[in-house]
């Protein structure tokens, strides 16, 4: 899905976790994962989006910055797609990016036989896609890609603004 040069965010993560002087232990704890699933999460190339967040929280570091300036390189910015109409997607807990995905190919005038095709899914899928909360960041590259638009974009507000409860709350 994603080529070794590109981004990897089990090595960001990985990196990260050592600059802030924890341990894979640490966080693993203060996530209520097993230190197993930490030590694979460092060493995978895609992360599911909504275990991505939790990461960000816990290392107060916005990870999807690192998409958003990712998928910036591939896609033209269009100002056709208003914010304020994709917002009704995103609640103050998440982000229900399979309606998201389905209104921008909507709004593409693109079929979901063709998205499909594009990202290496079955029509099938992408139908039970839409109805998905969560992806993996290396399939929402491919669809970020083929519909121009930056949906890491959406998530980096949503973490920016989660982090800031969260320090808010502490």
């Amino acid at each position: 899905m994603i080529k070794e040069k590109e981004l990897h965010i089990g090595k960001l993560i990985k990196r990260k976790i050592r600059e802030s002087g924890q341990k894979q232990k640490c966080l693993a704890k203060k996530m209520s994962l097993s230190e197993s699933k930490i030590s694979r999460i460092c060493q995978n190339k895609t992360i599911i989006t909504n275990i991505l967040i939790r990461v960000c929280i816990h290392l107060d570091y916005n990870f999807f910055n690192n998409y958003t300036k990712f998928i910036d390189g591939f896609i033209s910015k269009e100002k056709d797609i208003l914010l304020t109409q994709i917002y009704k997607f995103i609640t103050t807990e998440k982000i229900h990016v399979g309606k998201l995905i389905k209104k921008i190919k909507t709004e593409r005038k693109l079929i979901s036989k063709i998205l499909a095709e594009k990202i290496g899914y079955t029509e099938k899928n992408i139908y039970k896609l839409y109805k998905r909360e969560n992806i993996d960041t290396g399939r929402l590259i491919l669809i970020s890609k083929h519909l121009n638009f930056n949906f890491f974009d959406i998530y980096t507000e949503f973490v920016d603004e989660q982090i800031q409860k969260q320090k808010s709350i502490l």
